[in-house]
């Protein structure tokens, strides 16, 4: 979160917010009504400069993306909950021919179980969601106490609709973790938007 405000709560009524993300926009809508939502395009460093030119009262930027780039700025990190991340988001994932033994073992020493625990358990939700870009949702796993958990959330382009549920369970079936979540959402009324959103 790239703004002189701390957080969404402080921004004053009818501020303008910067992101082209629909998963980003209806999480922002659904906490902020009156907040001016506008899309924002380009590169981070045009993202920086429309910001800077006072285009927007405050932007959002993937924090793994200033990084990678280097740029030293003044940010702050929005909760998990206010913003839930995209499935998959900060995981890196290499890939290397079947055939390769030697690059297979020199990956397996910088392998995160945890990581690959948390992602199989976000994938399997995206799966069952069907979830693509136009389709404002998105999900975080973590462990905790050797128990694995996962909030995912659903919602409409307005943030009228708007579904989020939290799930735990064994750390051995992630996948099953993710696809609970993902169709107990469906049942809560994710599947009315999805038929919504794909009709359009």
């Amino acid at each position: 979160w790239v703004s002189k405000y701390r957080s969404l709560e402080e921004l004053p009524q009818g501020a303008r917010v910067g992101t082209s993300s629909l998963r980003r926009l209806s999480q922002i809508k659904k906490k902020r009504k009156d907040l001016e939502i506008l899309p924002l395009r380009g590169n981070v460093d045009t993202r920086l400069r429309k910001w800077k030119e006072g285009q927007f009262d405050g932007i959002i930027l993937a924090e793994a993306g200033l990084k990678r780039l280097g740029i030293k700025l003044n940010y702050f990190r929005l909760s998990l909950e206010d913003m839930i991340p995209a499935v998959g988001q900060g995981a890196l994932g290499i890939e290397v021919r079947e055939d390769n033994q030697l690059v297979k073992k020199l990956l397996k020493s910088i392998h995160s179980k945890t990581t690959e625990i948390c992602i199989k358990a976000e994938r399997a939700f995206l799966k069952t969601l069907r979830g693509g870009c136009q389709v404002p949702l998105g999900a975080y796993a973590f462990i905790n106490n050797k128990k694995l958990i996962i909030t995912g959330f659903i919602s409409d382009l307005n943030a009228e609709r708007f579904y989020k549920l939290t799930e735990e369970g064994d750390l051995k079936n992630p996948e099953y973790l993710g696809e609970t979540l993902a169709k107990n959402l469906l049942k809560t009324g994710g599947e009315e938007i999805l038929k919504e959103l794909y009709r359009e």
